[in-house]
């Protein structure tokens, strides 16, 4: 029994040893992260913006140029808004430029950053030097145009001539927690801001107008420093 035991423990190691032979231990195995530690080290990679436009309604346009050096072959970008990658690309050589369009909806301010970073070569792979990060960046607000409307107006009505209407109007608005800046003028014109500073409403105006002219109605939101809705209007002595 004892020599049938050696006999299996001596098979186990055979078969163990020829498994092995022909592939050397995982500790022996080159990692790519430590092969391209000294690459790294000397690459770099910088970037540079040159145009960066947006319209205040989340659409911006970047763009800018590239350069590669310390034997780097390339640069990976990455393309992020508020910290959250939203593209990434990577181009070989040493100089050259790059471009990032997109439309953000979420309303607030936000920030584009544009990160670059070195290429380098190890065993025929492309690695991405992370710890030599640069980037830059743009700022741009994608602002959500508040709605207004007119609930109604009260009229008094002299036939005249000239026939006039004076009268008193309440206007509200949604769409913007910060707040709003009311604006009434006549016939989508001579706006003047609402009596008052409340930034909420209703806001109530005294209006005076002749009849076939209209009541023009708008607000400004974020609290007098957004966008303004569209104008809303009703006929000048008729109420709504």
């Amino acid at each position: 029994m004892a020599a049938a035991r050696s006999l299996v423990a001596v098979l186990l190691l055979a078969a163990a040893g020829a498994g092995t032979a022909g592939t050397p231990a995982l500790a022996d195995t080159p990692k790519p992260d430590r092969a391209a530690a000294p690459l790294c080290a000397a690459a770099r990679a910088t970037l540079a913006m040159t145009s960066f436009t947006e319209d205040h309604r989340g659409n911006f346009r970047a763009s800018g140029t590239w350069q590669a050096s310390g034997g780097a072959v390339g640069v990976a970008l990455e393309y992020r808004i508020d910290s959250d990658r939203y593209g990434a690309e990577s181009q070989r050589g040493s100089a050259g430029k790059w471009a990032y369009v997109d439309s953000f909806r979420e309303c607030d301010f936000h920030t584009a950053r544009i990160h670059v970073f070195p290429l380098v070569v190890v065993a025929g792979r492309d690695v991405i030097c992370l710890d030599q990060d640069q980037s830059v960046a743009g700022n741009f607000e994608s602002a959500c145009l508040p709605t207004a409307e007119i609930v109604g107006c009260d009229w008094r009505c002299e036939a005249g001539p000239p026939a006039v209407c004076a009268g008193t109007c309440t206007g509200r608005a949604s769409g913007d927690l910060g707040g709003y800046v009311p604006f009434w003028g006549v016939d989508d014109r001579s706006y003047e801001a609402g009596q008052g500073d409340d930034r909420a409403g209703p806001w109530q105006q005294r209006i005076t107008c002749s009849p076939g002219q209209q009541v023009s109605f708008k607000v400004r939101g974020r609290a007098g420093t957004g966008g303004f809705s569209a104008a809303v209007d009703v006929p000048c002595g008729q109420a709504k």
